[in-house]
């Protein structure tokens, strides 16, 4: 399988997995900027990305540790 990935910033593998797509969640960093997702394409385009339990806790933890532009 191959999907489209970020064509600028730095890419981290969460070790998690996206429960819509089964594809894993990228951490994707951009000088400047709040870290954003990436399973197949940017989380935020998702529908159920307010929902997703997989952002949400990759956001309370990056706030907790601030890391990535988050706290």
């Amino acid at each position: 399988m191959s999907y489209a990935l970020p064509k600028r910033g730095s890419i981290s593998n969460s070790a998690l997995i996206c429960p819509q797509t089964n594809i894993p969640v990228l951490i994707i960093e951009k000088l400047n900027q709040k870290a954003y997702f990436w399973a197949d394409r940017p989380c935020f385009d998702c529908i159920k990305c307010d929902k997703c339990t997989v952002i949400k806790d990759l956001i309370d933890e990056f706030t907790a540790l601030e890391v990535y532009g988050y706290g």
